[in-house]
């Protein structure tokens, strides 16, 4: 699912679902919390159990990003309407939706048409989307991913986490192959331009992460190898 879908969670509306944790999202949590405090940290520790606590769940939802993580978010992202001031018009609003796997698009469709609560207002979904199954994450394969990570970055801390943003793995999940997204280049948190006509990365961002990519594929086809 990026951060650009979320929304605060409104407790008092019956069309905002309860938050959902998966295995992924409690594995978040459960390191994430070594990096808060005070309530943050009890919280998420209590949302990682295998039984997660709802409440601690809720409030962490009032931080929009870990919301996204979450519960599915809609945003309306263009807004239309008439073409003239002195005429009355129709007007039309697309909304995208960032759907947790666990979430069907007719699921989110009925939640839109409780929100709207307008029988005069028409819901049509323009792009339906595919099934997206989670992928699980075997302990191995996590414990490979730490050992690349920290050949470049020792002490690093490597988060399972879901993309709260749009990624090709959908194809490849909804065909049952389980697949897995790796960031592995830093930027600058106050010179994100994700998504603008300017977005760049630097350029020893860029050769870590190729770096990176080819010290995981060596310890991965090597793990492979033994296996065998």
């Amino acid at each position: 699912m990026a951060g650009c879908g979320a929304q605060k969670p409104m407790e008092d509306e019956p069309h905002i679902p309860r938050p959902t944790l998966d295995a992924t999202t409690r594995a978040f949590f459960a390191r994430t919390a070594s990096t808060e405090t005070g309530q943050t940290r009890a919280d998420m520790i209590a949302a990682s159990n295998l039984v997660p606590d709802m409440a601690a769940a809720e409030r962490l939802s009032a931080n929009p990003e870990r919301n996204a993580h979450l519960r599915t978010t809609c945003v309306a992202t263009i807004l239309q309407a008439g073409t003239v001031e002195n005429a009355l018009a129709d007007a039309e609003a697309t909304i995208q939706c960032r759907v947790l796997p666990q979430d069907t698009p007719e699921f989110v469709k009925a939640g839109l048409v409780r929100a709207v609560a307008d029988p005069s207002v028409s819901v049509t979904t323009t792009e339906p989307g595919q099934d997206n199954p989670e992928s699980p994450l075997p302990p191995q394969i996590l414990s490979q991913i730490e050992a690349a990570v920290h050949s470049m970055w020792p002490g690093v801390m490597v988060v399972p986490a879901l993309n709260i943003g749009a990624s090709d793995s959908v194809y490849t999940r909804a065909a049952g192959i389980p697949t897995y997204g790796l960031c592995s280049i830093f930027y600058d948190m106050d010179d994100d331009r994700a998504h603008a006509d300017d977005e760049r990365i630097g350029v020893v961002s860029f050769y870590e992460g190729v770096e990176f990519t080819y010290r995981l594929l060596k310890v991965m086809s090597r793990a492979g190898s033994d296996a065998r």
